[in-house]
């Protein structure tokens, strides 16, 4: 049909890929040259989001976009208290994946990517998974970070320690919420976090109303959270029991819970003792950014979030 020689294709270069025994590299290679010419595009595939009570999982997602990825969202569940996005979000993985063509998946938490593999394998895409403090199980994360297709699991500091191969996590900061200013008078005492059994409500409670009476702006900001809706039923009769004016107010956007802070004196973050898991509470450290005290339980894993 064309009467020219338009390509040459020769097999004795002694450098061809296919003759290298080191294909990974060859490989990483090639990612590397194509993805220079466009944004790296990311999914990030998750449990329960958009969510206000995981208001981390955006923020570590945006640390890709302010370096110039491309990211979508996809979710499994329903949202208990949504938030809006910006970025486009599917709730059908075949559907994201062929909308959104993401070189690399990254989910959130252990347990989930476990429940997920067989669909993964199947999409056949790289993914990273970032492993909570509830869902830290060794044979699980080794079994992730084992497989072929996973680039790399990440997980709080004190956990990631005890697996080899797993990088640990560093908070990452807010800078959205403005520092108050000089002389500023803090008056708040304040507990946000998720409503979770975990919490140890009638430490808290039993805290708060004692301030209260004293006549501290005791506040508590919980976020509703998939399958624990009674624990705000527990939290709400514990205030009532008291008698105390402690304030509860419940799926606060992050920004609003910011806000809040140019105004608090001191973060409290309860915790029940056992079974729960400790990871790195987002309360704590945005507290101490926007210059709070804080009061954490005596733990070796709370010093390695807030000090000594």
């Amino acid at each position: 049909v064309l009467p020219v020689v338009s390509t040459v294709y020769r097999t004795d270069a002694p450098d061809r890929v296919t003759r290298l025994h080191d294909y990974g590299a060859s490989e990483s290679a090639a990612r590397v040259r194509m993805l220079r010419r466009r944004p790296l595009r990311v999914l990030a595939y998750n449990a329960l989001f958009p969510l206000v009570t995981e208001t981390y999982i955006p923020d570590e997602m945006r640390a890709l976009t302010a370096n110039g990825f491309t990211l979508a969202w996809c979710t499994v569940h329903p949202s208990d208290s949504p938030v809006e996005v910006e970025e486009p979000t599917y709730a059908d993985l075949d559907e994201a994946v062929r909308r959104a063509d993401p070189d690399v998946l990254v989910l959130y938490w252990a347990t989930f990517a476990i429940e997920q593999l067989a669909d993964l394998e199947h999409i056949g895409r790289p993914f990273a998974v970032r492993v909570h403090s509830f869902d830290f199980e060794r044979s699980t994360v080794e079994r992730l970070r084992n497989h072929p297709l996973c680039i790399g699991v990440w997980a709080y500091p004190h956990l990631a320690a005890t697996v080899d191969g797993v990088y640990p996590l560093v908070s990452l900061l807010t800078t959205r919420g403005p520092a108050p200013e000089p002389g500023h008078e803090r008056t708040v005492v304040l507990s946000a976090s998720a409503g979770l059994p975990k919490k140890d409500w009638p430490v808290l409670v039993g805290a708060f109303a004692e301030l209260a009476r004293s006549g501290a702006d005791c506040r508590i900001i919980v976020g509703r959270t998939h399958q624990h809706h009674d624990e705000l039923d527990v939290l709400r009769g514990l205030i009532a029991e008291s008698g105390a004016p402690v304030s509860l107010v419940v799926d606060v956007p992050h920004d609003e819970v910011l806000a809040q802070l140019a105004d608090t004196a001191l973060v409290v973050y309860t915790h029940t003792s056992g079974d729960y898991p400790f990871g790195m509470p987002r309360s704590i450290i945005e507290g101490m950014h926007a210059g709070t005290s804080v009061l954490l339980p005596d733990r070796s894993e709370a010093e390695l979030t807030a000090g000594p």
